[in-house]
């Protein structure tokens, strides 16, 4: 199944208009339409044959982890991002730059995952580092982040793709969901469930913080490809 060049450079100018909109709800309502067109032309089944309601083909994309210290958002982030784009995000290695943050799914829903993960990890580890010396309250300032990114990512790309959905693409993306569920068996056979906590000692200035940046974070697709995540040690 293939998408028209023309349609995919409407969807990307529609998601770059939040790029330098100062009014955060204008740049949401382009998303919004941009997640629509996305689904109205088959973007999110875009590796699955219609003839047969196979999925093509199964992928794996790798995110190298920053510093254990915001795996208490960043780890969430990515599974609020998985569930938007119908990934599964598993961490490989240890909980430092060393491993990675690896996304199993079709490779159009990888490329969106990933993409979103990294731009979101950077803008709020930058933010944090900008404006809280601490690492408790960095934590803190990542977590508000995340508290309002949980709800943003899911209105703007599950909600409103789930309104306009069919009974047909309704079963399709189901069948991807499966796919996904029986390729993190296949190469991940003793996963067990991952355990997370943290106790939120930061101060709630940051967390407010945080929470109105996240709010106010602009998430239009884009070239990050040259940012140097790797250096991000703070």
């Amino acid at each position: 199944m293939t998408i028209d060049p023309a349609i995919l450079e409407r969807i990307q100018k529609l998601m770059s208009l939040g790029a330098n909109n100062d009014q955060v709800h204008e740049a949401d309502a382009a998303m919004r339409k941009a997640a629509q067109l996305a689904e109205e032309h088959g973007l999110a089944l875009s590796d699955i044959d219609m003839k047969t309601g196979k999925v093509l083909s199964m992928g794996q994309g790798f995110v190298q982890l920053v510093h254990a210290r915001h795996n208490c958002w960043t780890n969430s982030l990515a599974v609020v991002i998985g569930e938007c784009f119908d990934c599964k995000p598993i961490i490989q290695g240890n909980f430092n730059r060393n491993g990675h943050m690896i996304f199993i799914g079709t490779p159009t829903d990888i490329d969106l995952a990933m993409w979103y993960y990294k731009l979101i990890r950077l803008k709020t580890i930058r933010g944090a580092s900008e404006k809280f010396e601490l690492v408790k309250d960095q934590k803190m300032y990542g977590l508000g982040v995340l508290s309002i990114m949980r709800t943003r990512l899911k209105d703007i790309f599950k909600k409103e793709q789930e309104k306009i959905r069919t009974p047909t693409t309704t079963a399709l993306v189901v069948v991807k969901i499966e796919e996904v569920k029986e390729e993190v068996a296949r190469l991940f056979p003793k996963l067990g469930k991952a355990n997370s906590s943290f106790k939120m000692n930061g101060s709630h200035e940051a967390f407010h913080s945080g929470k109105k940046d996240g709010a106010a974070m602009t998430l239009h697709r884009g070239n990050i490809e040259g940012t140097k995540t790797a250096s991000l040690t703070y």
